[in-house]
């Protein structure tokens, strides 16, 4: 079983009535969810700022990343993919015959 603490909170009637509806009875569980979803959300969020960020400083070389490679897409496209045959479905008669 996990360590656990006793702790005593001081919260607004409203808010405790509604987690105690929420909980199911068991309302050491629900806060500790609620707990752990928001320290899970405020993580996510810390993530996305950092990644926007780094996206924001290596704009400028990424730039010139995709500007040196611009043509290496095309090229390899060219060399290894087959180009593309359009054929139309000729209708199957024999199969329609048995329909009517």
């Amino acid at each position: 079983m996990s360590n656990l603490q006793r702790v005593t909170l001081t919260l607004p009637t409203d808010v405790l009535t509604q987690a105690r509806e929420l909980s199911n009875g068991n309302l050491s569980q629900f806060v500790a969810t609620m707990l752990r979803e928001h320290f899970e959300s405020e993580q996510r969020r810390s993530l996305r700022e950092e990644l926007i960020a780094g996206y924001i400083a290596n704009a400028e070389e990424a730039l010139e990343m995709a500007e040196a490679f611009r043509y290496a897409e095309d090229e390899a496209v060219a060399l290894h993919v087959p180009p593309y045959e359009h054929h139309v479905a000729e209708p199957d008669f024999a199969a329609d015959s048995g329909r009517r």
